[in-house]
């Protein structure tokens, strides 16, 4: 497993606390850790293979995508991601304010 840390996201958005008995930690929703996960196109993943995640990806809430997307420090990222989620139709996209996102 390899480690990839980047000021991409803000740390406030995107994440959810997990409580288990005796410790909690957070974690990233599935439009987070896609966002990061896109950050590693060409280097480190393949964009065959993000395609293949985005079309896993049906249920995104558009208000988080909106507000990650937004927040997100890589032009890279952010074309790639509504790229990709238009391409896999998802119902998100047409509620994405584009004139909103850097």
């Amino acid at each position: 497993m390899d480690y990839h840390s980047s000021s991409l996201l803000s740390a406030e958005i995107g994440l959810t606390e997990v409580e288990l008995k005796t410790f909690s930690i957070k974690v990233s929703s599935a439009v987070r850790a896609k966002l990061a996960y896109l950050f590693l196109v060409p280097k480190n993943q393949e964009l065959v293979a993000c395609y293949q995640l985005m079309e896993g990806l049906n249920n995104l809430w558009s208000n988080l995508v909106q507000n990650l997307l937004e927040s997100c420090t890589s032009r890279k990222v952010k074309r790639l991601f509504l790229f990709l989620a238009e391409k896999a139709n998802h119902s998100s996209v047409k509620y994405i304010n584009p004139e909103k996102i850097n």
